[in-house]
């Protein structure tokens, strides 16, 4: 391969069950979704071998942002040995579609139909790659998509071994002992107030909380100011570099 790190664009149809997880709005008990992925491979990847898989990172988008707006996450991690797959938080405009006025009841079941997808796409990917292990996965979201992974890690916690959310902000932190989590907060991001550890729950759980002052969620990406995005990279590298 020329360039280790090239950005493979692969579509996935996906057949979507919401059985178990959500309640359809519809009669159809499943639909077909053309799943746009953006899958780069580490620096490393030329060791990675099914007696040796190399580790995953799923990134879970912004609601509006694009999922080609997290060069800066996945080179993080790609520099680190992992494949990062990031995944868009809409498909056909539909699926994962949220406004901030919809109550909690709504977005929760969006964001479990949001898990299911995940779950698929990564059951998909295990067979298309499998020099990487997708059984211990890093989840990283940011805003609803980090309220999509923190969900994941409750409902699959026997499937992921790390979470980092950047601002998300309803869904509470895994408090699991088995679960790394870092989550980088703005000062603009309005939150639940349970959803962060308190000091004494911060004793208990591998969990780190930075806030990030002068900061919005929003620009917690590509296109936000190159001091932020040299921020997240730093905070993220030191926690992979540097367990607690």
């Amino acid at each position: 391969m020329r360039d280790k790190l090239a950005v493979l664009s692969i579509f996935l149809l996906i057949i979507l069950s919401f059985s178990g997880y959500a309640k359809s709005s519809s009669n159809n008990s499943s639909t077909a979704l053309n799943m746009p992925l953006k899958i780069t491979q580490p620096t490393n990847g030329a060791l990675c071998n099914s007696q040796a898989k190399c580790p995953v990172v799923i990134v879970i988008s912004n609601f509006g942002v694009s999922n080609s707006d997290y060069t800066f996450v996945s080179k993080a991690f790609n520099q680190r040995g992992y494949l990062s797959v990031v995944m868009a938080n809409e498909f056909n405009g539909a699926l994962w579609n949220y406004r901030d006025k919809m109550g909690l009841s709504v977005r929760y079941e969006n964001w479990q139909r949001a898990v299911n997808t995940v779950k698929t796409v990564i059951e998909q990917l295990t067979i298309l790659y499998p020099k990487y292990d997708f059984s211990e996965l890093t989840l990283l979201g940011h805003s609803n998509g980090g309220d999509i992974s923190v969900l994941f890690a409750t409902i699959h916690p026997d499937k992921v071994h790390t979470v980092v959310t950047l601002a998300n902000r309803r869904m509470l932190l895994p408090r699991n002992k088995k679960i790394r989590t870092l989550t980088l907060r703005t000062d603009d991001a309005e939150l639940d107030n349970r959803l962060l550890l308190s000091n004494v729950e911060l004793k208990h759980y591998p969990v780190k909380q930075i806030t990030i002052a002068n900061a919005s969620k929003d620009d917690m990406h590509d296109g936000g100011p190159k001091w932020l995005v040299e921020r997240i990279s730093k905070e993220v590298e030191l926690f992979l570099d540097y367990p607690f």
